[in-house]
Order: C-alpha cells, then sequence, then structure tokens
C-alpha cells in the first residue's frame, strides 16, 4: 500500500494537505484493460528467453525483474505513450503504472535499454500472446489482410502544424479505428518494418511471415482455407506468379482495376472539383482569385470546388500595408 498526499483548497482559500491510501493490489482488478496484460504476461508467456536478463555482476544493482519491465512498456504503449522518459514517469505518478511495476520505478535508461535489445526474443513472446489470442477463440483463420503503413521521422513535415491541425488528424485517425471490422476480431499475426518508400516489393515476405506465425503454433498450412486479401499497392506480376505458384486464395487488385470496373464509369462527373472553362481534365488545375469567394459569416474564403480553405493566420500584415489571411 502507498500513501498519495494531495492538496485540497478549504474554506477562505487556505490549502490543506490530505493523505489518500492507494492499495496497489485494488488498481488492477478483473474485468479491467490494464488486467488482460498483467495476466497474460505472468501467465500465458514464456520467459525463458529474457530470464537471462536478471543475471548481474556481483556487485552490481538488482535487475529488474523482465516480467515487470514487459507489463511496463505494453501498458504504456497501449496508452500512447512511447516514449522510456514518459514510462519512467509513469511508474513513479500513475497509480495503475505504480502497481503494474511492484512500485520499482525504473529509470527511462532501464526502459529504453530493455526496448532496443529485446531483439529476436520478441518474436518469442508474440507467438505466445498469439497462441493465448487463439485459445480465446479470437483468431477466425479464415482472411488475412496485408496492409503497409508508412512511418515519417520525428522531424517530417507530417509532425508539424498547428494544434487545430493535429486535433482534425486526431479525430479522422479515431473515426477510421472505430470503422475497421474483420471475420473475426482484427488481431495482428505478423508484423515487420522494412526500409522501403513502397508496398510492391512486400507481399511475399508477409505472406511468409503468417505462415512461419501459424507453423510455430501447429497450423502447417494456413493458407489451405484462408484467403488473403491486399490493396493494388502489393500488386505486382512476381508477387501474383508467387500467389498461383503456391495456390494461396488471394485478392489484390492491379492499379488500373477502377477503368475496367462499371461501377467508376460515372465517377468522374461526381467530382466536386471543377475545372475552369476551356482546361481538360488531365492538365493541371489552377484559378485565379477571382474564383474564390468569402464567407462572411465564418471569414473563411470557400474554392471554386465549394469547399472551405482552412485559416490558418489572420494576424499579419503584407509589405504593401495589406491585413492577410493566410
Amino acid at each position: 500500500m502507498a500513501v498519495a498526499a494531495r492538496r485540497v483548497e478549504g474554506s477562505g482559500g487556505a490549502i490543506h494537505g490530505q493523505f489518500i491510501p492507494i492499495q496497489f493490489e485494488r488498481q488492477i482488478l478483473p474485468g479491467s484493460f490494464e488486467y488482460a496484460p498483467s495476466y497474460v504476461v505472468d501467465n500465458k508467456i514464456d520467459f525463458t528467453a529474457l530470464d537471462g536478463r536478471r543475471e548481474n555482476d556481483e556487485t552490481g544493482a538488482p535487475a529488474y525483474d523482465p516480467r515487470v519491465m514487459l507489463k511496463i512498456v505494453l501498458y504504456a504503449y497501449s496508452r500512447g505513450m512511447i516514449s522510456s522518459r514518459e514510462m519512467s514517469a509513469a511508474c513513479r505518478e500513475n497509480a495503475v503504472m505504480m502497481a503494474l511495476s511492484a512500485n520499482t520505478r525504473p529509470h527511462f535508461t532501464t526502459i529504453a535499454q530493455l526496448i532496443r535489445e529485446l531483439g529476436d526474443a520478441t518474436l518469442a513472446l508474440f507467438a505466445n500472446v498469439l497462441v493465448c489470442c487463439d485459445e480465446l477463440g479470437l483468431i477466425g483463420k479464415e482472411m488475412f489482410a496485408i496492409d503497409g503503413r508508412k512511418m515519417s521521422s520525428n522531424a517530417s513535415k507530417e509532425w508539424s502544424g498547428t494544434r487545430e491541425d493535429f486535433e482534425k488528424r486526431r479525430a479522422k485517425f479515431k473515426e477510421a479505428i472505430e470503422k475497421l471490422v474483420d471475420a473475426k476480431h482484427q488481431v495482428i499475426v505478423a508484423a515487420e518494418a522494412f526500409g522501403k518508400g513502397n508496398d510492391a516489393e512486400l507481399l511475399e515476405p508477409m505472406v511468409q511471415q503468417v505462415e512461419e506465425t501459424f507453423q510455430a503454433l501447429g497450423e502447417e498450412d494456413i493458407y489451405r482455407k484462408a484467403k488473403v486479401l491486399a490493396d493494388s499497392g502489393f500488386h505486382t506480376e512476381d508477387s501474383m506468379k508467387m500467389l498461383f505458384e503456391r495456390e494461396i486464395d488471394a485478392y489484390v487488385p492491379d492499379k488500373n482495376f477502377r477503368k475496367r470496373d462499371p461501377a467508376f464509369t460515372t465517377a468522374q462527373r461526381h467530382r466536386s472539383f471543377k475545372a475552369l472553362p476551356g482546361r481538360t481534365g488531365r492538365e493541371k488545375r489552377y484559378f485565379d482569385a477571382d474564383g474564390f469567394v468569402l464567407n462572411p459569416a465564418n471569414g473563411k474564403l470557400v474554392c471554386p470546388g465549394g469547399k472551405e480553405l482552412y485559416v490558418k493566420d489572420r494576424n499579419f500584415w503584407t509589405a504593401n500595408g495589406y491585413r492577410g489571411i493566410s
């Protein structure tokens, strides 16, 4: 049990101290989200590959239990904490993290080192989690959807912008997450980072990784009954030949599938973007200033396509003395 101090403002503006008892065992209750990673780590994961990390020099400081460290990392990732400094601070300030870490409060460098040096041990841990998911019937084994995600560096343009831009991006991601479904519960069964800018060459290694994952789980030929889905970015002649030779039931559209699909024959007429008179749809489209209309209700410009433009700055002055809006 720990005791937390709390400042309470009393009558007359006086500040009084208050101590609140915290029972760590009461912070991780069955049915809560934090109970899931704690239970899986304690009961479903083989730590043979990680137990060697507890060995230390006779004169060194006691090593942290890898089970405790993994609980910290898994729960932190699930809550959007990816910085080892944030995780370390949460182990000192967050009651749930204090309970998961057994109040050990590891330094951020220790957490960072664990993540950096997990290496091949990650594959064994990942397999253990999949076994647990399979036992609970969360993996349908009927369809595998392969997709890629470009991960930008923290200095890229994507991470620049105003608070309004980030809020809009956050709302967009939340909406996308809420719309995701598949045949079962959308459990990730294979994942890997590649140093490539496109997905064209990555279909075969991902197909192979899924197969190896299920072979480790005792499923020798997972593609005998499961289908594979991928978007057009994965379509190449070599990839299609690979799928055909392996007799995998896969659905991967090529980049020109919309031109042949009758459902898209009238798509052009429904586009809200309109070209200037005299210009074809194949040319670059530019508009004159007269094509934009100011909406006096909110002070935003409306483009010729009928869309309102974002306003980033209303308070700057041009070189010739005019007030500008960008």
